[in-house]
């Protein structure tokens, strides 16, 4: 346990009561009490770009190893088959059923966690660099680099 995060965050998200923390170098760290003391969860030793919660399932999206989640509070970590690609975009659900995440290079689709991710890739000189579910024919949301 430690008495305060000393690691570079790059980003949070809530479950519950529990804070989740996505580090530079040391994975995701949880926090019960606001922040004030942290512990270390199971998925470790890596760069975690992305935090996000969707409906209790808690996302960690890795700097080159993936996506990860926890269904039970960061105890464990299960991989989703992502390619090891950086991810820079959380995960998104539509209609219960289709994930999506945005990497450095694709867009990358599933029916299921555990399923096979699609590759969807943007024509030059479109990024990853956000998207939505809008609707059942319109899930992108990119942008261009320069802005």
């Amino acid at each position: 346990q430690q008495s305060s995060l000393t690691e570079v965050v790059y980003d949070m998200c809530l479950s519950g009561e529990t804070l989740f923390a996505g580090t530079a170098t040391n994975g995701v760290v949880r926090s019960t009490d606001n922040g004030i003391t942290w512990q270390q969860t199971s998925l470790r030793g890596i760069t975690i770009n992305v935090m996000d919660n969707i409906k209790g399932r808690v996302f960690a999206g890795t700097f080159g190893n993936g996506v990860y989640y926890s269904d039970n509070g960061g105890m464990t970590w299960q991989n989703t088959s992502v390619p090891e690609a950086p991810i820079f975009n959380p995960v998104a659900q539509y209609a219960f059923s289709t994930y999506y995440v945005a990497s450095s290079e694709a867009i990358y689709v599933a029916s299921k966690l555990e399923g096979t991710w699609r590759r969807d890739t943007l024509p030059k000189p479109y990024s990853t660099g956000s998207f939505l579910p809008l609707s059942s024919s319109r899930v992108l949301n990119a942008h261009t680099l320069s802005g």
